[in-house]
């Protein structure tokens, strides 16, 4: 499978709007293993205020972070692409140094108007760094141990997202969640990907208990 940069390719649908489906399938999959889930959207100022840190309803919780990634397709169409660029691998790494797992979730469809009909999504988790943007064919049919980079892991069953964020996402404070969120972008700041309102990629935080 050719993992080298592709032409740039068409896309009909934003990752905003692969988000609006993303989080209630992500948290119908983490219902399977976690009695609450709480879905949320990083703004330093809101959900990283003092108040927040200090009424949290549990002792710890484990964080997850996934990022939508919206569909490209080929010139006639006939075939869609995910692509996963090097700033959210950095990223991924970045949070896993600090006990938060990352995904990337693809909504298999064929146009904007398949969101409609509850589309089925495809989950990879981030596991490494990669210097080069990959760009790869969906829906995925793997073909041998070597059909993915080392960067890479899916696309996931359900029982094996919930399996990586039980093994993989540190026992954390609400506190620490939020520090950890902090460190990572203040890392990330003198990336080619940031700009001043933040980071060019954005995830959806998942905090689990």
């Amino acid at each position: 499978m050719p993992l080298r940069p592709a032409p740039r390719r068409n896309s009909y649908v934003s990752e905003h709007t692969v988000e609006f489906y993303l989080v209630p399938e992500f948290t119908r999959v983490l219902a399977g293993a976690f009695d609450s889930i709480l879905a949320f959207f990083y703004w330093a100022s809101r959900e990283g205020v003092g108040r927040e840190r200090s009424i949290a309803p549990v002792k710890q919780v484990r964080l997850a972070a996934v990022f939508p990634r919206r569909p490209k397709r080929s010139v006639d169409g006939r075939q869609q692409f995910m692509k996963v660029n090097s700033e959210i691998f950095a990223y991924a790494a970045a949070f896993r140094r600090r006990g938060v797992p990352v995904f990337a979730g693809f909504p298999l469809v064929n146009s904007i108007f398949d969101l409609a009909s509850a589309p089925r999504f495809s989950w990879f988790a981030l596991v490494g760094q990669n210097e080069n943007d990959i760009e790869l064919p969906m829906p995925l049919k793997l073909e041998g141990p070597d059909a993915l980079p080392a960067s890479l892991r899916g696309p996931l069953m359900q029982d094996q997202v919930c399996q990586s964020v039980r093994d993989e996402a540190t026992p954390l404070t609400w506190e620490e969640a939020i520090s950890a969120i902090d460190h990572v972008r203040l890392e990330q700041k003198d990336d080619a990907g940031f700009w001043r309102f933040g980071p060019h990629y954005k995830p959806v935080y998942f905090a689990v208990w």
